[in-house]
């Protein structure tokens, strides 16, 4: 409802609510301000705000019983009061803390349970096989919906921590692929995954995915619609890659072994002989995993990334990773 306030002058017509008639509001907003249509409807998306600071008080009142008869909630104030100042939100951003190597989860869990602050850490979670769980989840012990102050406070606190990576994700924008729960030893049904198929989802060859690049309102509607399935959601901010050594092309074993020395603490004669795929670089991002691998293609590596997960997985083909 709007409160028409009284003045010998000038008045302000303030938008007091979100305007859910935008496209009826603008064209009569831009004609009695004569702004253009793209200003007109950025002021009726910015609510609450100002969308005439100072118009003569028979124009004012005229223009807000029109957009009032549009549905849009508007206020008149004299100029000289003070307009509400709106604070914008802190952004929010979902923070992942994952362990390097899957052993001393306990450990970690218990110094996570020390030195993580208590505002970021909810209180269920100062419960070490919780913190163990956690950690060795799919994407880690997560702290969602925390300040980038907060992240800062976080990162002070485990920096003699080793053993830990820290990523994080802004939740608007993050991506997820649907994975096979690697966790369990059940299978996805066969309808589950004929089902995502016929949605026009796509899997992904490398990690097992079931369906790839998902927003998160699209990850929870999977989620909800197949519970039960065994299907679980990895953010795309959040995976790491590992990257093996699978084969050797134009170079000789002494060559190979020269190049294999500072990546790896295994002696130079196993090197040599190479007689399994070797873990040349690890927790890498997706797109450090492409570049990667194009870079030792060049020098006639033939590579392997695999998704870095602490609950073993189906072993997938060599490959390149799916961008």
């Amino acid at each position: 409802m709007s409160s028409l306030a009284q003045s010998n002058c000038y008045l302000r017509i303030s938008l007091v609510s979100p305007c859910t008639s935008v496209s009826l509001a603008a064209p009569t907003l831009a004609t009695h301000l004569g702004i253009p249509m793209q200003e007109a409807v950025q002021r009726l998306t910015n609510a609450p705000g100002i969308l005439a600071n100072r118009l003569e008080r028979s124009r004012a009142k005229r223009l807000a019983t029109l957009l009032l008869a549009l549905g849009v909630a508007v206020r008149l104030d004299p100029t000289h009061h003070r307009a509400a100042v709106t604070v914008p939100r802190a952004a929010l951003f979902d923070l992942s803390i994952q362990p390097v190597e899957a052993k001393d989860l306990d450990g970690l869990a218990e110094t996570l349970a020390r030195a993580l602050p208590p505002k970021v850490l909810a209180p269920y979670l100062r419960d070490i096989p919780a913190l163990h769980e956690a950690l060795a989840g799919p994407n880690g012990l997560v702290l969602d919906g925390i300040t980038s102050e907060q992240i800062k406070l976080v990162r002070q606190a485990l920096r003699r921590t080793h053993g830990l990576r820290l990523a994080t994700s802004n939740p608007a924008s993050a991506l997820h692929d649907i994975l096979a729960d690697p966790r369990t030893k059940e299978r996805v049904p066969e309808t589950v995954i004929v089902a995502l198929r016929r949605l026009g989802f796509t899997p992904c060859p490398l990690t097992g995915a079931l369906a790839t690049r998902v927003d998160t309102r699209t990850r929870d509607l999977i989620l909800n619609r197949f519970a039960g399935s065994g299907l679980v959601a990895m953010n795309r901010d959040f995976q790491r890659f590992d990257l093996f050594l699978t084969g050797v092309q134009n170079l000789s074993p002494r060559e190979l072994a020269d190049f294999l020395i500072a990546r790896s603490d295994l002696p130079r004669q196993s090197l040599e002989r190479m007689s399994r795929p070797l873990r040349i670089e690890t927790g890498l991002t997706r797109a450090s995993a492409l570049a990667f691998q194009a870079d030792y293609a060049a020098l006639g590596l033939e590579t392997c990334a695999r998704l870095r997960v602490f609950h073993p997985i189906q072993p997938v083909p060599a490959g390149r990773v799916a961008p």
